[in-house]
């Protein structure tokens, strides 16, 4: 997967300092993932009120992110780069000038939001009866390359062309499973005739909320998140569904800054705080900002608790914006 991510890096125009090579230092190696921010409109949004909501997902207990909540997805597969899928997506990645590489991030965004969840993103869009829908996520679970069985039998290509990037994070080098994933946008016309349901293997819940709905379930305790989700959930509390879709239309782009691979660098604390510089932080690496006065911050102060990320704070040069219990 090194083109992919070569591709989509030189395609941000980001540059990031990040992890040295896994041979050389015994730091374990990055399994590439993507991930799908799917948003959907609120039909009668309250005055003041969020005007969309996102989907997200309970992970089962056990597994890397063992009861979390987060956006479906998952690793990309060797199914996802299959020659195959060309004769699908051809014209359209042709057409919308989508860089061929970052295909089989995006088919595996696809692919593992409608196997978590039973959301089918295809064009045309082709809903599926809930014993078909049933019977081809069992399939998929057990070999991805279903996911191209099932799209030829309908005549139906992934929504490939729908998709933004919308962040790049890796996962610290001191964890023990590291992940270096690509976060996705879509945005659908409705929520309505696009039911979900938790697969029940890899995850036991999936339903929709405001990015504020979210935030406050997690200050009461009643989910658990981590700094990706978290972070992304803070950014979208304070945009518009109109912003949604001008990212998707091309009308507004994602910032190199925005896209640059986000690798959190662990500092030395004496608040007894989990401490993480972040880009254009003054103690990430590379970051080439000396002095004491005007120091750029971008870190995330976390509390730990039994193993659980029980509040997160923002610091940066604009404030701090955190949640707590």
């Amino acid at each position: 997967m090194t083109g992919v991510k070569r591709s989509v890096r030189l395609l941000s125009g980001a540059t990031s300092t990040i992890s040295p090579s896994p041979s050389a230092t015994g730091v374990k190696p990055l399994r590439t993932a993507s991930s799908l921010l799917v948003c959907a409109p609120i039909r009668k949004p309250s005055d003041g009120g969020a005007d969309f909501k996102v989907l997200m997902v309970k992970r089962q207990a056990r597994g890397s992110f063992g009861s979390m909540h987060a956006y479906p997805g998952g690793v990309v597969d060797s199914c996802d780069s299959d020659a195959k899928w060309e004769q699908l997506t051809g014209r359209t990645l042709a057409n919308q000038r989508i860089p061929p590489d970052t295909l089989p991030l995006r088919l595996a965004a696809l692919r593992e939001t409608f196997e978590e969840t039973g959301l089918f993103l295809t064009h045309p869009p082709l809903p599926l009866p809930p014993q078909t829908s049933t019977h081809w996520r069992h399939l998929i679970h057990t070999s991805g390359h279903e996911f191209h069985t099932l799209c030829t039998s309908l005549s139906a290509a992934p929504r490939v062309n729908a998709l933004v990037l919308w962040a790049n994070w890796i996962t610290p080098v001191a964890q023990k499973a590291r992940f270096d994933t690509f976060f996705y946008l879509t945005v659908l016309d409705s929520a309505e005739g696009h039911d979900v349901s938790a697969d029940g293997t890899e995850c036991t819940e999936a339903r929709w909320w405001t990015p504020r709905e979210a935030l406050e379930a997690y200050q009461r305790g009643e989910i658990s998140l981590i700094v990706p989700q978290y972070l992304t959930l803070l950014e979208l509390s304070h945009l518009h569904l109109s912003d949604l879709r001008s990212y998707i239309s091309g009308e507004t782009r994602r910032t190199a800054q925005q896209l640059a691979p986000i690798c959190p660098e662990p500092l030395s604390s004496a608040d007894g705080l989990l401490t993480m510089a972040m880009p254009g932080d003054w103690e990430y690496p590379g970051c080439s900002s000396e002095g004491s006065d005007g120091k750029p911050l971008n870190r995330v102060k976390i509390r730990v608790e039994g193993g659980r990320f029980v509040e997160i704070r923002h610091v940066c040069n604009g404030g701090e914006r955190g949640s707590k219990l």
